[in-house]
C-alpha cells in the first residue's frame, strides 16, 4: 500500500470511525444488508488472526477509489458506491474467505479443522499434562482425536 499511502492514512481514521457494518459490508463487495451478508463480516471478524478487517475494508476503499479517479473518501460514499454498482451481490465462497485457492484444498484440511474443534482448549490441556503426565495426554486426548478424524494419505 506503499504507493497510496497518503490516501490510506488519511483514510483511516474516518474509516474506523465512520463507516457502519453496512458500508463495510459494501465496500467488502458482499452487498447491503441481504440474507447472509452479516455472517459474512461476523467470519471475517472470528478470523481476525488471519484476516485483518481494517486492512481488508482499507484496500477495497483504495481499489475502489483509484477505480474512480478519486484521491480521498467523498461524504457520499455509501451513495456513489451503490451509484456506481460496485456493490456485488455475490457472497465469497467460504474456502476463499479462508484464504484457500480452491474448494478441494479446503477439503483437503477438514481433518485440521474438525480436530481443532475437538481438542480441549490449551490451558486446559497443559493442565491435563500437569497432573497426569505427557503419555496419558497423548493417550487420552491427542490420540483419540487423530483416530476420530485422521489425515487423508
Amino acid at each position: 500500500m506503499g504507493r497510496h499511502s497518503l490516501t490510506i492514512s488519511h483514510m483511516e481514521a474516518r474509516i474506523i470511525t465512520m463507516y457502519t457494518d453496512e458500508i463495510k459490508l459494501l465496500i467488502i463487495g458482499t452487498g447491503p444488508a441481504n440474507a447472509g451478508v452479516q455472517s459474512v463480516l461476523d467470519h471475517i471478524r472470528s478470523l481476525s488472526d488471519i484476516i485483518d478487517e481494517e486492512s481488508a475494508i482499507e484496500q477495497r476503499v483504495e481499489k475502489f477509489l483509484l477505480d474512480q479517479g478519486l484521491t480521498e473518501v467523498p461524504e457520499d460514499f455509501a451513495q456513489l458506491l451503490a451509484d456506481n454498482q460496485y456493490v456485488s451481490t455475490s457472497s465469497p465462497e467460504h474456502w476463499e474467505i479462508e484464504r484457500y485457492d480452491s474448494q478441494a484444498e479446503y477439503n483437503a484440511d477438514e481433518y485440521k479443522r474438525n480436530r481443532e474443534s475437538e481438542y480441549p482448549s490449551y490451558g486446559e490441556q497443559l493442565d491435563y499434562i500437569y497432573h497426569n503426565g505427557v503419555d496419558a495426554w497423548k493417550a487420552d486426548i491427542v490420540d483419540p482425536i487423530k483416530t476420530k478424524y485422521p489425515k487423508p494419505e
